[in-house]
C-alpha cells in the first residue's frame, strides 16, 4: 500500500485494537498516516451528511456552474462546522443548520428585496438619456 500525506510522518506508533472473538486487546504498530486519517475521519462523515440534507447542486450542461455551487455548498457547510465548534469552545448553544443557512442567506441577500412587486425586486432604474 502507498500512501502520501503533507502532514504525517512515515514513522509508525503504536496503536490498540481489539482482537476478534475475545475481550482482551493487543498493541500493533501502525503507520501515522492512516492513524491520523482514522482518527480524524469523523469530519469528513459529518461534512458528507451535511451536504445531502441541504443540497442545492442542480444538473447543468455547464461544468463551471455545477463546479461554483459545489464550492459554495462546501463554503456554508465549513461555515456552519466552524460555528458550532466556536459554539462549544464558548459553552454557548449554536443553532440548527437550517436556521443557520436562513440567517445567512438573509444576511447575503440584505435589504436587496424588500417584498414589493416585480418592479421593486433590487433594479436599479436605467437613467434616461436625451438624443439631441
Amino acid at each position: 500500500m502507498t500512501l502520501l500525506s503533507t502532514w504525517s510522518t512515515s514513522k509508525s506508533e503504536p496503536v490498540r485494537r481489539k482482537v476478534r472473538g475475545r475481550k482482551e486487546e493487543e498493541v500493533v504498530e501502525k503507520p501515522s498516516v492512516i492513524a491520523n486519517y482514522m482518527k480524524n475521519m469523523g469530519g469528513v462523515d459529518t461534512a458528507d451528511q451535511y451536504c445531502v440534507t441541504y443540497c442545492f447542486l442542480r444538473r447543468t450542461p455547464k461544468w463551471w456552474r455545477k463546479l461554483f455551487f459545489w464550492g459554495l455548498e462546501v463554503s456554508i457547510i465549513n461555515a456552519y462546522i466552524l460555528y458550532v465548534e466556536g459554539c462549544k469552545n464558548s459553552n454557548s448553544n449554536p443553532v440548527s443548520h437550517t436556521k443557520f443557512r436562513r440567517e445567512l442567506v438573509m444576511a447575503l441577500v440584505g435589504d436587496f428585496y424588500q417584498g414589493g412587486g416585480a418592479s421593486t425586486r433590487g433594479r436599479i432604474p436605467r437613467p434616461t438619456t436625451s438624443r439631441d
